[in-house]
């Protein structure tokens, strides 16, 4: 949120434009500020996430209904780089094991 919808839309479409074979989910976290979601949706961000208790929350989810996109109110799992020891756990947060030991034959 803090870098504005422009930034991550040029963020997701170059990672799209760089793996294009990549599975994702592209996810804008607004927490409560529905005027970044607005304007988010306004430059064609299909996925928000917007607090429930945030100010104009109907307005928004309403705009968004109209457009097609999906406003979540609960963030999906993810991994916060910002946590301390993060960068250990990337490995494993991208390339999860079907099953304990199994390092050939990860999820997609």
């Amino acid at each position: 949120m803090y870098a504005g919808s422009a930034w991550w839309r040029a963020l997701m479409d170059r990672a799209a434009a760089e793996y294009p074979d990549v599975a994702w989910d592209n996810i804008l976290d607004c927490a409560d500020a529905s005027g970044l979601a607005l304007g988010a949706l306004r430059i064609g961000q299909r996925r928000i996430i917007l607090h429930p208790a945030a100010p104009g929350w109907t307005e928004v989810a309403a705009t968004a209904a109209r457009l097609g996109c999906e406003v979540f109110t609960a963030r999906p799992p993810a991994l916060d780089m910002a946590q301390r020891g993060a960068a250990r756990r990337l490995h494993s947060w991208l390339h999860p094991r079907t099953t304990l030991g199994d390092s050939d034959n990860s999820l997609s």
